[in-house]
C-alpha cells in the first residue's frame, strides 16, 4: 500500500505463492488483511483454478489465476513459458539459461522449516534465499524485456495488460478484431464453439540423408500472413456453402468471375467485391513492422541502444500478433470468429509454394535472363555464359524443406 504498485510479480506466484497465502488466510480468518494487497480495499483477492486450459500445440493443463483488484499480476514463469521454449522452467534452470551467470541459492524446500528454527545463521541463509527468489524474476523481466513486450502487444491490440499476460491468443486477437471491425462499420456473426476438425497442415519434405556442405536456406518472409494478404482470405470474404464444383451455381447471385477458388478447399470473393478486414489488418501490421525495423537499424547506426531496444520489442510484438491471427482463426474450440476452412486454404497454398520452390531450384529455374544480366554486372562474372552457369550449379539440390523454407545444397566447392 505504501508503494502502490501497478504490477505485482514473482516466479510461479500464481501457481503457488498467492494460492498458499489466500488459503492460509481463510484458515486463519484474516482474509481482510490479505485483501489489503488490492488497490481498492473493498474488493477481495481471488485465486481461481481453471481446468483444461491451453491449445493443441502447447498442450492442456489445469492452471491457477489470481485477481487482485486494481493491480496486474505478472507471473514471470507464465510469461517465460509463453515466449521461450526450454526443457524445464524451474527458476534455477531459467536463470542459468537466460541470465547465464546467475542462479538461485541452493535451499531445498524440505530445509526451509529446519533453517527457520535452527539459529540465526541458518535463518540468514534462508533470508538470502528468499531475497534472491525476489531479485531473479525482476532480472529476468528486465533482461528479456518481458514487460515491454507485453506492453507493446497491449498497445497494438487495444487489450489491457490483464487480458494479455498469460491469457493466450484468443482474448487479445478478439479485441484487435473488434477495434478493426468497428472502424469499418462491420459486424461478424459469432459461431458456436465446436470440436476441432482435422485438416492437412504444413508440408515437410523428405530429407536427403547425409552430411551436406555449402547449404543455403531460402525462406518466405511471414509466409502465412502474406498468403492471407495476397489471396484476401478472410471470414468476411469466404463464400459459405459454395460448391467445389465450378459448374455448380454459386450462392448470393455470384458468378465465377467474382470469385477465387483455392483448390477444392474454399471459395472467396475477389477484391473488387470485398477486400476483407483481416488482409487489410495484416497489411497494416506488415508495413508497420517494416518501417519499425528501418527505424531500429537507424537507431543502431546512431548508437541509440535504448531506442533500438524499444523498437526491436515493437517489431517483435507485431510479428507475434501477425502469426497469432493465422493460428487463432483455426481454433474453432475457443475462438468464436474462427474458420478452419481459411487456415486449410492457407496451408494448402503454403504447401504448393514450397513444392514449387523445390522444383524451381532443382531445375535451376533461377538461371534466367534477368539473373544473368545481374550477374554480368559484376566484373568477375562479366564473360560467363548461361550454359557455363548451369554447369556450375549442375549438382544443386533441395535436401530438405519445412513449412516456410527449403534448404538447398548448392553443389559448389567454396
Amino acid at each position: 500500500q505504501t508503494t502502490d504498485p501497478d504490477i505485482i510479480t514473482g516466479y510461479n506466484i500464481e501457481g503457488y505463492d498467492f494460492y498458499f497465502i489466500l488459503e492460509r488466510a481463510k484458515i486463519l480468518n484474516i482474509e481482510n488483511e490479505v485483501n489489503k494487497l488490492a488497490r481498492c480495499t473493498t474488493s477481495s483477492c481471488e485465486c481461481r483454478l481453471q481446468k483444461n486450459v491451453g491449445s493443441a500445440q502447447r498442450g492442456f493443463q489445469d492452471i491457477r489465476t489470481t485477481r487482485i483488484g486494481g493491480r496486474v499480476v505478472m507471473d514471470a514463469m507464465v510469461v517465460i513459458k509463453e515466449f521461450y521454449k526450454l526443457p524445464q522452467y524451474s527458476l534455477n534452470y531459467v536463470s542459468q539459461s537466460l541470465l547465464k551467470d546467475d542462479e538461485k541459492d541452493d535451499v531445498h524446500y524440505t530445509e526451509i522449516t529446519p533453517f527457520q528454527l535452527k539459529n540465526e545463521f541458518t535463518r540468514a541463509k534462508l533470508g538470502k534465499y528468499c531475497i534472491k527468489d525476489c531479485i531473479l524474476p525482476l532480472k529476468l523481466i528486465q533482461k528479456c524485456n518481458l514487460y515491454g513486450l507485453n506492453d507493446a502487444i497491449s498497445s497494438l491490440t487495444g487489450a489491457p495488460l490483464n487480458k494479455i499476460i498469460g491469457k493466450g491468443q484468443g482474448g487479445k486477437i478478439s479485441i484487435l478484431f473488434y477495434h478493426t471491425l468497428k472502424s469499418k462499420d462491420m459486424i461478424v456473426e459469432f459461431k458456436k464453439l465446436v470440436a476441432q476438425g482435422d485438416y492437412q497442415g504444413a508440408i515437410v519434405l523428405d530429407p536427403i540423408s547425409g552430411l551436406h556442405n555449402n547449404v543455403i536456406v531460402l525462406d518466405f518472409k511471414s509466409l502465412y500472413p502474406s498468403i492471407m494478404r495476397e489471396y484476401k482470405l478472410c471470414v468476411s470474404t469466404r463464400v459459405i456453402n459454395a460448391s467445389s464444383d465450378p459448374n455448380a451455381p454459386l450462392p448470393q447471385s455470384l458468378e465465377e468471375k467474382d470469385i477465387t477458388r483455392i483448390g477444392d478447399k474454399g471459395v472467396f470473393v475477389k477484391p473488387e467485391k470485398a477486400t476483407g478486414f483481416v488482409p487489410e489488418l495484416l497489411k497494416h501490421l506488415g508495413e508497420s513492422r517494416t518501417s519499425t525495423k528501418k527505424l531500429m537499424n537507424q537507431a543502431k547506426k546512431q548508437g541509440n541502444e535504448e531506442l533500438e531496444t524499444n523498437l526491436n520489442v515493437k517489431q517483435l510484438a507485431i510479428k507475434i500478433i501477425m502469426n497469432s491471427v493465422y493460428g487463432i482463426l483455426a481454433n474453432e474450440t475457443t475462438f468464436r470468429m474462427a474458420d478452419s476452412a481459411i487456415s486449410e486454404c492457407v496451408t494448402y497454398i503454403g504447401r504448393k509454394m514450397i513444392e514449387t520452390l523445390k522444383e524451381y531450384m532443382n531445375k535451376k529455374g533461377f538461371i534466367n535472363d534477368k539473373y544473368m544480366d545481374r550477374i554480368k554486372e559484376m566484373e568477375y562474372w562479366k564473360n560467363i555464359s548461361k550454359k557455363e552457369m548451369e554447369q556450375l550449379f549442375e549438382l544443386i539440390e533441395v535436401v530438405y524443406g519445412d513449412t516456410d523454407s527449403v534448404m538447398v545444397k548448392t553443389g559448389l566447392e567454396i
